[in-house]
């Protein structure tokens, strides 16, 4: 997709989104929960899954989309079509602040969870810092020769970056549109936690792990309904996920008999803590070789990286182009 394209792609793209946001303020939120309220949700769920199409020309904006749109705005309006989740917060006064927290990707906090910031300058600052992160990790996977270990450790701390940026990146304008309700951040700084089961329950993308419990575990556990499907475009990155709960077993298994032996005021020293999350961060990487694997063999990681290094070429271009120098 080119430079000149992107812009009438984007508005389409930003149309569609708009239509369908007032849609369901206007019609799906005042019907009662149940089969009224999911019916009536079904040409929005249509709409925010076609999204990713409009711009899947490009590997980047068709995972943000996706991630956005098809992923946590429609999990988000499956949970409110039962009555529960970020839409049915009791905080919520408005039909634009119903808005925003269906389309924007962040959830109220958690009750004993850390709730992110509220200072706009703080967030910002954050973001910046991501984003120079990011930017300077693309440039090093582009134009330096690495080994497949040095490379995938890269990948590990870009693709954070990435899903850090698309979900904490209306974090600044959230806590403006909602100023009575404790948001949720997605990234809770992953690299200390000292355990697989808190990486990835407590720490790493938490807005998943809300989706999750809101449209799969409790109305399982309830019996109200169930949904389904393949998260995963190939099998063998499923691989990946299958394993991390063997992973959990395990470790939980291996911390319970460590303790008969361990002095307790050891196990909650500063060194034992270290050695947890160095086993912790160990066990998430190496296992991570079953994800890049099916990534790097069907080249997204390849087309991810060009368009952004495209992106960064076409802005330095534009900086330094005699007209823009000459106002």
């Amino acid at each position: 997709m080119s430079m000149t394209d992107l812009p009438q792609r984007l508005l389409k793209l930003h149309g569609f989104i708009l239509v369908a946001l007032v849609y369901c303020v206007v019609v799906v939120r005042p019907l009662r929960p149940g089969l009224p309220r999911l019916l009536a949700s079904v040409p929005a769920f249509l709409v925010f899954s076609l999204c990713p199409l409009l711009v899947k020309d490009s590997a980047l904006l068709s995972s943000a989309v996706a991630l956005t749109t098809t992923w946590v705005a429609n999990f988000k309006l499956l949970s409110y079509s039962g009555g529960r989740g970020a839409l049915s917060h009791p905080g919520i006064r408005s039909g634009l602040q119903w808005g925003a927290l269906l389309l924007l990707p962040f959830f109220p906090a958690k009750s004993g969870r850390t709730p992110a910031s509220t200072s706009s300058r703080g967030l910002l600052l954050g973001l910046l810092l991501k984003l120079g992160v990011y930017l300077g990790l693309t440039a090093v996977l582009v134009g330096v020769e690495l080994s497949a270990l040095a490379r995938h450790l890269i990948y590990a701390v870009h693709f954070w970056m990435f899903v850090s940026l698309c979900l904490d990146a209306a974090m600044p304008l959230g806590s403006q549109l909602l100023p009575g309700i404790p948001l949720q951040p997605a990234m809770d700084a992953p690299y200390i936690a000292t355990s697989v089961r808190e990486f990835w329950g407590r720490r790493y993308n938490q807005i998943v792990s809300a989706t999750l419990l809101e449209t799969v575990y409790k109305p399982i556990v309830e019996g109200r309904f169930a949904c389904g499907g393949r998260l995963e475009g190939s099998f063998r990155m499923l691989g990946f996920f299958l394993l991390q709960p063997v992973i959990i077993l395990a470790q939980d298994g291996a911390s319970t008999a460590m303790a008969k032996w361990v002095p307790e005021q050891l196990s909650g020293s500063l060194a034992a803590r270290a050695l947890q999350t160095g086993v912790t961060l160990a066990l998430v990487l190496g296992s991570a070789e079953w994800f890049w694997a099916p990534v790097e063999s069907c080249g997204a990681d390849k087309r991810a990286l060009a368009e952004v290094d495209s992106a960064m070429r076409w802005l330095l271009a534009r900086t330094r182009s005699p007209e823009l120098l000459a106002r």
